[in-house]
């Protein structure tokens, strides 16, 4: 047998890979778990990752991110200010992440717009939460 595949240095350096390689998986599989429809959600790097917005009204407003993947921030309450899709800001916590805790500008009436709740949703127009079918 080759001394060298028999070293104590060797056999650590199997043992740290394979631990390695064990996280990397769990990591992976964790991020492929798809997160249900209406659950509070943050996105992290969300000034990297959002494509596109459209407006729900005065009451809160879809949110597209990379990937296809659309969520729902509804507004604490009414964001009536003459805000368009065209002239709203999103101000992102300090760590560049979108969620409850952030807020939707409007600068030329100089609205902020406080979020309730940001979570997962389909496609503009979608329902939020899903409904039991009726009888």
């Amino acid at each position: 047998m080759n001394a060298k595949l028999s070293s104590p240095k060797f056999s650590s350096l199997v043992r740290i890979a394979g631990v390695a390689g064990l996280a990397l998986w769990a990591a992976v599989a964790a991020a492929a778990t798809p997160v249900p429809r209406g659950a509070e959600v943050s996105l992290p790097q969300a000034r990297a990752r959002i494509t596109d917005w459209a407006l729900d009204g005065h009451k809160g407003l879809w949110v597209e991110a990379i990937g296809g993947q659309w969520y729902h921030a509804e507004f604490l309450g009414p964001c009536i200010g003459g805000a368009t899709v065209d002239n709203i800001a999103l101000r992102f916590n300090p760590d560049g992440s979108f969620d409850r805790f952030s807020q939707i500008v409007v600068p030329r009436s100089h609205l902020v717009c406080p979020v309730k709740s940001f979570v997962t949703s389909g496609e503009p127009g979608a329902t939020v939460h899903t409904q039991e079918p009726r009888a």
